[in-house]
């Protein structure tokens, strides 16, 4: 082998390991990610009517809607994940919901999952006198941070 033959195999060479060596480095700038875990407080005002008793409300979030509807039709009799809010007063209930997503270094597959729904469940005196245990729905606000949401239980079942 020649000395310009060498040399030119050693062009090749160095202009291969720097090719790698960029495409490493682009690759991992692009692929690397970190999954993270969260949650927010979501305040919910309720407005109550005399039959339902404060002390009855349970609250379980639900990543989609239809989960939300199958645990709230009739009959169904689920019981497990209901809890009762981080924080209760006269007013308002506070209920923390898990959050989580994906994210990497240039933001650019980044992802954020949340609940869709949060069924709430409730004691409702019924006119005989007995205590019907009720369900309903509503949807999770969209955006970062705490968030608030109102419940009007006044015009349920009217």
């Amino acid at each position: 082998m020649t000395g310009r033959a060498k040399r030119r195999l050693f062009v090749w060479t160095a202009n291969a390991v720097c090719v790698c060596v960029a495409i490493l480095l682009v690759s991992a700038l692009f692929l690397t990610s970190a999954r993270w875990s969260g949650r927010f407080m979501l305040r919910i005002n309720v407005k109550l009517p005399p039959a339902i008793e404060r002390d009855s409300l349970m609250y379980m979030p639900c990543r989609d809607e239809q989960t939300a509807e199958w645990l709230c039709s009739p009959g169904n009799q689920v019981t497990e994940g209901f809890e009762l809010p981080y924080q209760r007063t006269v007013d308002y209930d506070v209920v923390s919901v898990s959050i989580g997503g994906k994210s990497s270094v240039l933001r650019i597959f980044d992802t954020y999952h949340q609940p869709d729904s949060v069924v709430l469940q409730y004691d409702q005196e019924t006119r005989s006198g007995l205590k019907d245990s009720c369900r309903i729905h509503f949807p999770v606000p969209m955006g970062h941070g705490d968030r608030s949401v109102s419940i009007d239980l006044t015009q349920a079942d009217k």
